[in-house]
């Protein structure tokens, strides 16, 4: 019966395995500062080999509105970029990113590095790699809030103390690493 029970216990592990590349969602991704006016580079607490001194980033979003007349479907306005939003845990990097939001100061160069399981068999089991990158010029924080979750709610117990920031950008670039696929917009572009 136990020789049974192992024998069906490789076999699930098996169809599992099988199952979970397409079940893999993102990691996590890091984020870079450099050139930042008087502070330079903003370090963060990553010591995982590639991303040394880089920020974690839990969550990230962009948003981008094309403003559009519901029936001709003709543009009606200029493209709106919402910025770029993180979600960060508190750490090392904190408060010099309250220093760029008080002070209004530019990073010049902003990188944001999202990283996926990858489950090819050379790389084995455990490995991740870098799939996308979105670079920022003459990025700004263009708003801070520190959060700690209620921690009378069980369930956001073990919930680390964030930060969630949105940075504002003259410029954005986005690159799918395989392949090197590239878009950018200027948002300087055509304004007088």
């Amino acid at each position: 019966a136990i020789k049974k029970m192992k024998s069906a216990s490789v076999v699930a592990l098996v169809l599992l395995a099988g199952l979970m590349p397409n079940c893999l969602g993102a990691l996590n991704a890091y984020l870079e500062l450099r050139n930042c006016g008087k502070i330079g580079t903003i370090k963060g607490g990553v010591t995982q080999k590639g991303n040394e001194g880089k920020i974690l980033i839990n969550g990230w979003n962009t948003t981008i509105i094309s403003p559009r007349d519901s029936q001709s479907g003709l543009p009606t306005g200029r493209r709106q970029h919402l910025g770029l939003k993180i979600i960060k845990p508190l750490d090392q990097a904190s408060p010099l990113l309250m220093q760029m939001v008080t002070e209004a100061i530019v990073c010049q160069d902003a990188a944001l590095y999202i990283w996926q399981p990858d489950v090819s068999a050379a790389n084995g089991i455990g490995s991740q790699r870098q799939v996308y990158t979105l670079k920022l010029t003459g990025a700004v924080i263009t708003q801070i809030e520190q959060v700690q979750h209620n921690n009378a709610d069980t369930s956001v117990l073990n919930w680390p103390v964030q930060d969630v920031i949105t940075f504002s950008y003259q410029r954005i670039e986005w690159t799918w690493v395989q392949g090197g696929i590239t878009a950018q917009d200027n948002l300087r572009v055509g304004l007088a």
